[in-house]
């Protein structure tokens, strides 16, 4: 499943989820982890991208899509 350019792919073994960029590159230290359901994953994503966005806001950056 992708969600805001990253890949979450499911583990078949063990039923975990783990969090890749869907371009190329490495995740972020914050997102490497296993989550136990793809509902974790995905909030996972949401809280690291509003911590991004609130620093950009106080250090006065803008998103390109603004």
């Amino acid at each position: 499943m992708e969600y805001k350019e990253y890949l979450i792919e499911g583990d078949k073994t063990f039923g975990m989820y783990t969090i890749r960029p869907s371009g190329g590159g490495t995740v972020i230290k914050e997102l490497r982890s296993m989550y136990m359901s793809l509902r974790d994953a995905v909030c996972a994503i949401d809280r690291y991208s509003e911590t991004v966005d609130k620093k950009r806001k106080r250090n006065g950056q803008r998103n390109s899509s603004d």
